[in-house]
């Protein structure tokens, strides 16, 4: 569904990236696919301008949130962790970061959406500066989540020359119905992926 609108410009997200960085860098891949999945319905391959989903532009448009609507989802309304809104209300803790972190993001959450534009523009379509401003902040608001609301996703790789069985992060995830347990941000327990599958 969102290869088409990562294809060309996925390099960017790991040139040059070192082991210790690949886990930045699949936040930023992460932030931009949940953006790709959520704000575009372009509504056939004719279509000459970005048109946003509804629902995506509610969330993020003037800087709205609907909470009403988003308060309903599991009292009033049944539960569904393909629900845009599940991601949506992922706590960010932005105003808990220093600033100079929410600068980075902001300027991450840019980098992503001059990419997304890059990439429709290739595809010939138009992308207003009100449609980059709603992409750009739904980019900053799903970093932060990410931030505090991820997985690492971990793959063991066989070491040839140690003959040792390696994790290694090769991607991160937004597992919603997860991220609703009561969890800390300063954990005194973690998960961890050790060789041999333990």
């Amino acid at each position: 569904m969102y290869h088409q609108y990562e294809c060309s410009v996925f390099n960017y997200f790991f040139k040059n990236s070192l082991n210790n960085e690949r886990q930045q860098s699949s936040y930023l891949l992460l932030a931009y696919r949940t953006t790709i999945i959520q704000a575009l319905s372009l509504r056939n391959r004719t279509e000459t301008t970005c048109v946003l989903n509804p629902d995506f532009l509610r969330y993020h448009a003037n800087g709205k949130d609907d909470s009403k609507e988003c308060a309903d989802l599991g009292s009033k309304r049944i539960y569904s962790p393909l629900d845009y809104r599940t991601i949506f209300q992922l706590e960010t803790h932005c105003a808990d970061v220093e600033p100079h972190v929410n600068l980075i993001r902001t300027v991450e959450a840019i980098f992503l959406t001059k990419c997304l534009s890059l990439v429709l523009n290739k595809l010939d379509v138009v992308c207003t500066t009100e449609t980059f401003i709603v992409l750009a902040v739904a980019m900053l608001h799903h970093l932060q989540a990410i931030n505090c609301n991820a997985y690492e996703i971990i793959e063991n790789v066989h070491d040839e020359t140690t003959h040792v069985w390696e994790p290694r992060n090769i991607g991160a995830a937004i597992y919603s119905t997860v991220s609703l347990v009561n969890h800390s941000c300063y954990p005194n327990i973690v998960r961890h992926s050790y060789p041999n599958g333990k």
